[in-house]
């Protein structure tokens, strides 16, 4: 399934593409979260359709304090890799 931030204005214009929602339980995937308002945004999409999401997967998770405001919408996050993953071995910070 695909979601968009804003309905399309030419074709289907649906902002939920690929499948029906409506209480099926989702997790939502995204490639870097840093604040968490976008991932926050898309939830709130899918829970007014009728999801209830409380997963977010990100490649990438930068220390913006995304995962608390996401836990206090009771979505749990989980990431392959941290900004402290990315530094080189006796790099400086």
């Amino acid at each position: 399934m695909f979601l968009r931030r804003h309905p399309k204005r030419h074709g289907s214009k649906r902002q939920i593409e690929g499948a029906e929602v409506d209480g099926r339980r989702v997790a939502l995937v995204d490639d870097v979260v840093r604040s968490g308002d976008k991932v926050l945004a898309m939830a709130r999409i899918l829970r007014v359709a009728g999801a209830p999401v409380s997963h977010a997967l990100c490649v990438l998770e930068r220390p913006s304090g995304g995962r608390l405001l996401l836990e206090d919408h009771r979505i749990s996050v989980r990431r392959l890799l941290t900004e402290a993953d990315l530094t080189e071995p006796g790099a400086a910070p």
